[in-house]
């Protein structure tokens, strides 16, 4: 799970007829069933673009991305970055669940963490929260209070956003395709669309000159990266190199 490009949670959001955030239940498929979908997506992803970028799409993998969602309270609540540390960028999901400290309580300091991959630990805001690879300190909170019951889903990314985006739409569409007759599919968005959106992205990214090729370039081995040269008409080379 860990060198997935992304989460089951960034597709879900782009199809959130598939998953009930209040509940924390998948409807009409499971979490398996994505992976697996975000496995094939990958593969495709991986195949387009190996011309230009070599066989790994690992571009920067000292960065960190992160997206939280509160389900039962303020839907626009986001984590403090600053007070999250993580020691292994593993691509993977924890889903943090506050629970009641004393019976009848309605707020709650107290929270369980579920990683897709490893063991649960219980924690506190007013507390620093170590586990594997994951240390959420008081600050992280931004003096929130919650509610027993609220749930928030915190996405850790191993890939470059812009590759992650690439995969969570192109595994929304296999999802799309595979339930076409259900109407959680009729309702959503359409399947051809997000592969239409991910094959003008691919193509951007294509450019000799894109963001994401220039990264690779200073970062890592070039020998997979084509180098477009601009001759003029007099013979004169102005190809823009890149500084060492």
């Amino acid at each position: 799970m860990n060198n997935l490009m992304t989460t089951w949670l960034d597709v879900v959001i782009l199809i959130p007829n598939y998953f009930d955030f209040a509940l924390g239940k998948f409807n009409n498929i499971t979490k398996g069933r994505i992976i697996k979908f975000i496995e094939d997506a990958q593969n495709f992803i991986q195949t387009d673009l190996r011309p230009y970028y070599g066989d790994s799409l690992d571009i920067n993998t000292t960065r960190l991305y992160s997206e939280c969602l509160l389900s039962n309270k303020n839907p626009d609540f986001i984590l403090d970055n600053s007070g999250i540390t993580i020691s292994n960028n593993f691509t993977q999901v924890y889903t943090i669940k506050f629970i009641q400290e004393t019976q009848g309580d309605i707020n709650s300091k107290k929270f369980m963490i579920l990683p897709d991959a490893g063991s649960s630990t219980n924690g506190q805001t007013d507390q620093i929260c170590t586990m594997t690879n994951l240390v959420l300190g008081t600050s992280c909170w931004n003096g929130e209070t919650f509610l027993v019951g609220d749930t928030i889903y915190l996405a850790v990314h191993h890939y470059e956003n812009l590759i992650s985006q690439l995969c969570s739409k192109w595994a929304a569409a296999l999802v799309l395709d595979q339930t076409a007759n259900s109407q959680l599919a009729s309702d959503g968005p359409n399947a051809q669309n997000l592969k239409s959106e991910v094959n003008t992205m691919l193509t951007s990214i294509k450019d000799p000159f894109a963001e994401l090729l220039l990264i690779k370039q200073k970062t890592q081995d070039t020998d997979a990266v084509p180098v477009y040269y601009d001759i003029d008409k007099y013979g004169n080379d102005n190809t823009e190199y890149l500084e060492e």
